[in-house]
């Protein structure tokens, strides 16, 4: 088990809980803790004793007066390679000692609290938790960072919460491809609407391609109304959305004359 980073915050208070060290190096927790039976003003200074000593629990309720009988209990210490070199026993005789120390087993590891995780953007990323595995999975582009907390409860309805940040990948990118137009001769008496469907500008995305007109002419949908001799610029583009950059815009041009 890997060593925990020390975040002593909490007073070593009569009642509380906190991680033993390997030695006096403050950051060399793992899986031992120890009660408080007293105030160890000396334990939150890292001063003597090594430490400082994190805190991460309280015996609440009645529960000191069972601690206290337990360490009320002679200490018997021994040499062998159990996990334990004494522990608090009753007056047993030796014999029973040594059936009861064989047959002790070594804390493995601290049990892992349940808990759950909310993503601040469900259809940007969304989240499964299955134990203790967190899932995330991208759905869509988003223009701005994602949070994701998970919080955990233990049974005496203490909280605690945990977030961070999901970058989004950064948006795709999009161009516009629109077919020129050949020029137009008209007579200047009956400026008759065509129709540019089959020059129809579209995106590399497929989202939705918005045309502006300038010059002697009027656009309606697909259709162009010429109002006069000159040159018209159609301009095509597409803002964007939270999966795509905007695209850059894409212009034709074409010359309405006269008969």
């Amino acid at each position: 088990m890997a060593a925990i980073t020390n975040e002593a915050s909490l007073l070593n208070v009569r009642g509380t809980v906190a991680m033993s060290l390997n030695g006096t190096n403050p950051d060399s927790a793992e899986r031992a803790w120890f009660i408080n039976l007293t105030n160890n003003t000396s334990f939150d200074t890292g001063t003597t004793n090594g430490g400082p000593y994190t805190v991460f629990g309280q015996i609440l309720g009645d529960g000191m007066v069972v601690v206290d009988k337990i360490a009320d209990v002679p200490i018997y210490s021994w040499n062998t390679n159990f996990s334990f070199s004494s522990i608090p026993l009753q007056d047993l005789v030796a014999s029973q000692r040594t059936i009861l120390v064989r047959n002790l087993i070594a804390v493995k590891s601290v049990a892992t609290l349940p808990f759950y995780a909310i993503s601040s953007d469900p259809n940007a990323f969304s989240i499964k938790v299955n134990g203790t595995n967190l899932t995330i999975t991208f759905l869509a582009y988003t223009k701005k960072s994602v949070t994701i907390t998970a919080y955990a409860s233990d049974t005496n309805g203490n909280t605690v919460k945990s977030s961070f940040f999901v970058q989004p990948n950064p948006q795709g990118s999009q161009t516009i491809s629109f077919p020129s137009i050949a020029d137009q001769t008209v007579n200047e008496a009956i400026f008759s609407p065509f129709t540019i469907t089959n020059a129809s500008p579209e995106a590399s995305s497929d989202l939705p391609v918005k045309v502006t007109v300038s010059g002697p002419a009027k656009l309606s949908g697909d259709k162009i109304r010429l109002t006069g001799t000159g040159t018209v610029t159609l301009t095509a583009g597409q803002v964007g959305n939270a999966k795509y950059n905007p695209a850059p815009n894409q212009s034709i041009n074409f010359v309405v004359g006269s008969k």
